[in-house]
């Protein structure tokens, strides 16, 4: 279930097409309960937002209420357009739906000046074709990782032939068109990076990962410094940079480093 506050604004958002919507509309929508829909209608009102209606019949928005804009630069409002359009091409389908419903908030909440400069974005990502299972593998991945527990998984390597490996999940990475799951096996006591194309089944397990696994950003150190020796890439980072990010920030490093580096396939070879 969404947060409160985000089915709030999504509520604001029904209501001000200008037409009355039923609760039960609003519960569709939302996949809530009718209930809740009366709750969060009652919470917006005795918060002054001018809603009008009444249960049974629908409820609408009084005209003249509006949001408070939003200031973005030019620029940072085609960069939220490429990537949310991005994001609605390659991810979940969780997550492409809510990179559509980021941009509806921030179209919602733009002046004319803002909203005009995202309709004229002519930044577009072609279509990408991920399997619906691998994209399904993405959500379970997706929620294995913010659960922070560990992942038993039936994989394939590069020959065909199956394994089953444990591990502890680090990160999703999106390369060349393919998912890959950077990840500590326990079988190899090492850093494994796994295709999701390649994955027949996984399995989240109750068992948490160690505070002292090394993280995601261990992970992308080891992987640009394992990368074969070339001329760097225009706009590369090194594998110093890598190793030491700056405060609160994530490293760079690892799609420029990757990319395009066999490194993360021979990775993935379960070798």
């Amino acid at each position: 279930m969404a947060r409160r506050v985000d089915r709030l604004f999504r509520i604001i958002q029904l209501l001000r097409r200008g037409r009355v919507v039923t609760a039960e509309d609003i519960a569709g929508e939302l996949e809530v309960s009718v209930r809740t829909v009366y709750r969060d209608i009652d919470h917006l009102s005795t918060s002054g937002v001018p809603v009008q209606g009444e249960k049974g019949v629908g409820f609408r928005l009084l005209k003249g209420f509006e949001l408070p804009p939003l200031n973005f630069e030019a620029e940072e409002l085609r960069a939220l357009v490429l990537g949310a359009r991005m994001v609605a091409t390659s991810a979940d389908d969780a997550l492409a739906s809510a990179a559509r419903r980021a941009l509806e908030r921030i179209d919602a909440q733009l002046d004319t000046v803002g909203r005009a400069i995202v309709d004229d974005v002519s930044l577009y990502v072609p279509a990408i074709f991920v399997p619906a299972a691998e994209r399904a593998l993405v959500a379970e991945l997706r929620g294995a990782l913010e659960a922070r527990c560990k992942v038993l998984l039936d994989y394939r390597d590069q020959s065909g032939a199956p394994t089953s490996r444990r591990v502890r999940p680090l990160g999703l990475f999106f390369i060349r068109g393919r998912w890959y799951l950077g990840a500590w096996c326990e079988m190899r006591s090492d850093f494994r990076t796994f295709q999701l194309g390649r994955i027949a089944g996984m399995h989240a397990l109750e068992e948490l990962v160690e505070p002292e696994t090394p993280d995601v950003r261990a992970f992308m150190a080891h992987q640009a410094a394992s990368a074969p020796r070339r001329p760097p890439l225009a706009g590369a980072v090194s594998p110093a940079a890598c190793a030491s990010p700056s405060a609160g920030s994530t490293p760079a490093c690892f799609p420029a480093s990757v990319a395009p580096s066999p490194t993360i396939d021979r990775a993935g070879d379960l070798n």
